[in-house]
């Protein structure tokens, strides 16, 4: 069997189940996720997950605690790696009043998970590579990848509402296939409700997510 890596955007990945108000499907086992894309002769070895702790709103003082829980499923999946990020405060500007106000923006992200993919490839970790993602700035991690290891395949999943013309463009060219997130693949990737965590006590599926 060939040994699959698997990375997986997990800023893309909620924004766009967010934006497409499936937030009933935010309890998401990534591994099964993933598996649903497997090619037949791969093996999923060892999935990355990539995300930042949120800075909660004065509104909702609860999403880092929902958070927290949910990464503390994902953490009872086997050879699951949780690669963490970080937000920092910036200024922005208001398309139609233009104020400035006081935000966060994730960063790192995309720079981990290009590095990731790269160092595995050249460390020999994988044959065939998996990412979850509509975000083009990864692409260049992609050509290269492909470049020096043209025998590696890649497949890059689009989660729910998103799409990327870059990663389009790579695929005409033979560089990379590219597919769709759908609810059934969703649906049928949940947590059962509730997950056994690794200290013994039961994670519940936060209220808000269903």
């Amino acid at each position: 069997m060939r040994r699959l890596f698997a990375y997986v955007d997990g800023f893309n990945l909620y924004h766009g189940m967010r934006d497409s108000q499936w937030k009933r499907f935010y309890w998401l086992n990534l591994r099964h996720l993933a598996e649903w894309f497997l090619p037949a002769d791969a093996e999923l070895l060892t999935l990355k997950y990539f995300t930042a702790m949120v800075v909660p709103p004065a509104g909702d003082q609860d999403k880092l605690k929902r958070q927290e829980r949910y990464i503390d499923a994902l953490r009872t999946l086997p050879n699951t790696e949780i690669v963490l990020g970080y937000y920092m405060p910036i200024t922005r500007k208001c398309p139609l009043c233009h104020r400035k106000y006081s935000d966060f923006a994730e960063k790192s992200t995309d720079v981990s998970i290009a590095i990731q993919m790269l160092s595995d490839a050249h460390k020999g970790n994988y044959d065939d590579l998996m990412l979850i993602s509509g975000d083009g700035d990864l692409k260049d991690a992609l050509v290269v990848i492909h470049r020096d290891f043209p025998d590696k395949s890649i497949v890059v999943i689009f989660p729910p509402n998103r799409s990327c013309k870059e990663f389009k463009r790579l695929e005409a060219k033979g560089t990379c296939k590219c597919l769709n997130v759908t609810q059934t693949e969703l649906r049928s990737s949940q947590f059962p409700d509730p997950v056994l965590g690794i200290h013994g006590y039961p994670l519940k599926r936060p209220t808000l997510w269903v």
